[in-house]
């Protein structure tokens, strides 16, 4: 597998399934988000990945924040970090906006997570005209992965519905973090 979320689609005659190319990508949700231990804090870019297993964090950021380490071995087979683990770390992540709204999490450390999201620009995303001034937890829409949350955890930051846009093949999702979004692009830059 690449290293990207760009995951190529193949095309069904399924009237439930929307046809795709290969040229079509899938795009995760993503948000910017406040890492926290103590006083020390670092704005780190997230995956919300409903189909994870397993809730991720870079060695780099783990040092840099000094987070404990605790024992626990784990083998990760998922498009964004293949290995072992063999620690695990608690940290806060935090909204940018609203430092109340926060979740502690049990992260495995992974040397790093091989996946990036690809570059897009709001416009090329968002072409609805009702979507153009919805305010994203990540603004960027690209870039490379400091954590991965997992399903479950997912879950926990999800803080409404999400809201699907048939025209754009897109959907939006209201979390702890502020709007994230997911869907099938294609237009590319």
């Amino acid at each position: 597998m690449n290293n990207s979320f760009v995951k190529a689609h193949k095309q069904t005659d399924s009237k439930d399934d929307l046809p795709l190319s290969p040229p079509d990508l899938h795009f995760v949700d993503t948000a910017i988000v406040n890492v926290v231990n103590g006083d020390r804090q670092q704005p780190a870019r997230a995956a919300l990945d409903s189909g994870a297993g397993v809730s991720l964090m870079t060695e780099s950021l783990a040092s840099h924040l000094k987070l404990q380490r605790y024992p626990q071995h784990i083998i990760v087979e998922e498009a964004y970090g293949e290995g072992s683990s063999k620690h695990f770390v608690q940290a806060t992540l935090q909204s940018l906006d609203d430092p109340t709204a926060a979740i502690t999490l049990k992260l495995a450390v992974m040397p790093k997570l091989k996946a990036s999201q690809p570059p897009y620009s709001k416009q090329d995303i968002l072409n609805d005209k009702s979507l153009k001034d919805l305010q994203l937890a990540d603004s960027e829409l690209g870039g490379l992965l400091d954590l991965l949350i997992c399903s479950i955890d997912r879950c926990k930051c999800v803080t409404q519905d999400f809201t699907y846009f048939p025209e754009s093949r897109i959907a939006v999702t209201k979390t702890m973090f502020g709007w994230t979004i997911h869907g099938q692009i294609t237009s590319h830059p």
